[in-house]
């Protein structure tokens, strides 16, 4: 590393570090939950719910759709990176 790395590249390690700091909290925090969990409870499939108290199967919106510029499945035309191109 430099002697006096410039503020942009301080600022960037700084944020990196305390992204993974948070990342392994939350890992552990999980850890400690399916630890606590009834070993019976843990081999049943999880019921995931969502924002509006939904169940969900975690797939997509547009799970099993195709769209029909390209194609391909599990997308519109609306939302095609071969017709309207990558995002920035």
């Amino acid at each position: 590393m430099e002697w006096l790395p410039c503020i942009n590249k301080v600022f960037s390690l700084a944020l990196e570090q305390e992204r993974q700091e948070r990342t392994s909290n939350d890992a552990t925090i999980i850890e400690s939950k399916i630890r606590t969990n009834n070993p019976s409870q843990s081999s049943k499939k999880y019921n995931y719910r969502n924002d509006d108290g939904r169940k969900g199967n975690g797939r997509g919106k547009n799970f099993g759709k195709q769209c029909s510029f390209c194609n391909k499945m599990n997308h519109i035309a609306d939302e095609c990176y071969s017709k309207n191109g990558y995002p920035p």
